[in-house]
């Protein structure tokens, strides 16, 4: 942290002034608030995500709205953890304004450093950060929670960032159509057609980029939404788990955790007991 770089590569002073912030706010969150998918329902010019998902502000103030009018002031030391199947938007920033973004992209973890005029972007190992944002969300204790977070951000100050290789064209445009929400008129052969490569070599190229499928990643996708309804008491059904099907929901989700929906939430109730 103190030394200024970045897996070898010098960090100018902006960027090294911010994870200085960062690295102090590890130790003093003022707040994380939790928006889920049960109070962030779908629309027009919206985003969603299939994983847990951070925005942090460091300087100035964030913006990030939501339906119906919803939206949340982020001041510096707030950060705002976003549930997988929330649908929110991402203001752009005041001049002034720089926010610390973590999500996830399929093996990895991507980080952010963004502010009105330049974004800057890394990447660390998937875990330990999927596993302690799920925590996050699971506790009901505001300590417990800022604990969690602080934990994520002081280890990511501590591991090796890399920098993200830009996508070749073909990924990034199956990649985009693969994480716009759950679709349940998306199939693999449609983002795969949106590559504008043949079949063999788009699957090829995309595994060497995430270490998966489209169509497992698809599938990853759509069950994590479902589980995240499942564990804030609603019905996922298959549309707003992005499936085609009630059935291909039901298969889906019993071969991955060996238990249709109902019996799976009622399994994890029992657990919490």
């Amino acid at each position: 942290m103190a030394t200024g770089r970045i897996a070898g590569v010098e960090i100018d002073p902006a960027t090294f002034r911010h994870l200085t912030t960062l690295h102090r706010l590890a130790d003093d969150l003022r707040r994380v608030t939790v928006w889920r998918a049960a109070d962030r329902p779908r629309y027009e010019g919206a985003t969603v995500h299939a994983v847990p998902t951070l925005v942090l502000c460091l300087e100035g103030t964030a913006r990030i709205g939501a339906a119906r009018g919803g939206r949340i002031d982020l001041g510096v030391g707030e950060a705002l953890l976003l549930a997988p199947g929330a649908w929110h938007e991402h203001v752009p920033l005041r001049p002034g304004s720089t926010v610390w973004m973590q999500g996830f992209l399929a093996t990895q973890s991507d980080v952010v450093l963004a502010s009105a005029d330049s974004t800057g972007t890394a990447m660390v190992p998937r875990q330990p950060y999927r596993r302690l944002y799920q925590q996050a969300l699971d506790t009901a204790d505001a300590g417990e929670r800022r604990r969690l977070v602080g934990e994520c951000l002081r280890q990511t100050l501590s591991d090796e960032m890399r920098p993200i290789r830009r996508m070749p064209p073909a990924v990034a445009r199956m990649a985009h159509a693969l994480w716009y929400g759950p679709r349940p008129e998306l199939t693999v052969a449609d983002a795969v057609r949106l590559g504008g490569l043949g079949h063999s070599q788009a699957h090829a190229l995309f595994r060497s980029w995430f270490g998966t499928t489209p169509k497992r990643l698809l599938t990853d996708q759509r069950l994590a939404w479902a589980v995240e309804a499942l564990r804030e008491g609603l019905t996922p059904g298959a549309e707003r788990a992005g499936f085609p099907s009630r059935v291909a929901f039901s298969r889906a989700f019993q071969a991955r955790f060996g238990l249709p929906p109902r019996r799976w939430r009622e399994a994890e109730l029992a657990d919490a007991w």
